[in-house]
This record gives C-alpha cells, structure tokens and sequence, in this order.
C-alpha cells in the first residue's frame, strides 16, 4: 500500500513540476506535456521502488517488534500440532463409504 501511494505522490509531484518550470520558461505546449509525463513514469517508477523498501522496512520493524513484546507468539508458531490419524474409540476405518452405513438409503 505504501508503495503505490508513494509512487503515486511522486509521480504526480514530477507532473506538476515540470509543468509549471515549462510554462514559467515559455515552452511551448508540446514540450511541456510530453516532458512532464516522462517525468510522471520516472518518477512513479521511483515512487514504487522507494516504497517498497519502506513497506519492507515497515514490516521488518512491526514484526521484530511485536515478537519482542509478545515472545510467546513465537513459541507458539514454532511448535507445529502434530495430527494423526487414529480411529477414536471402538471406532473401525472403512475401506469405502458403502460400507459405513448401517441402514439402507431409503427407509
């Protein structure tokens, strides 16, 4: 999120820049719009990659952080719950669904 808004914000900063040093110079129209939507990409290419690396830095932050605060939430991430597959008391696996009814469809 933060990097498409700070691509965004840049590349709209460049536009109106370079618009406004266009017009203040004197150039014609041409020049100045097709300068400043160079200046649009770049800078919105710009924008995107700074921002990224502060979303990075952000999340680097909040995480190292929060496990700081809360160790236990560590803990309890690393220890995986181990499932098996054991039949629950005098219960009997199947070896297919027919034969795990006990009255006939229909009545």
């Amino acid at each position: 999120m933060v990097a498409r808004y700070t691509g965004g914000i840049l590349g709209m900063l460049a536009f109106a820049v370079s618009v406004l040093a266009g017009l203040w110079v004197g150039n014609p129209a041409a020049i100045i719009l097709s300068r400043a939507l160079w200046a649009l990409v770049l800078f919105s290419v710009v924008g995107l990659s700074l921002g990224a690396v502060a979303q990075y830095v952000i999340d680097d932050y909040a995480r190292r952080r929060y496990q700081e605060v809360v160790p236990e939430a560590e803990e309890a991430t690393d220890s995986a719950v181990e499932i098996t597959a054991e039949p629950i008391g005098n219960a009997k696996p199947t070896s297919s669904p027919t034969e795990a009814r006990t009255t006939p469809m229909g009545t």
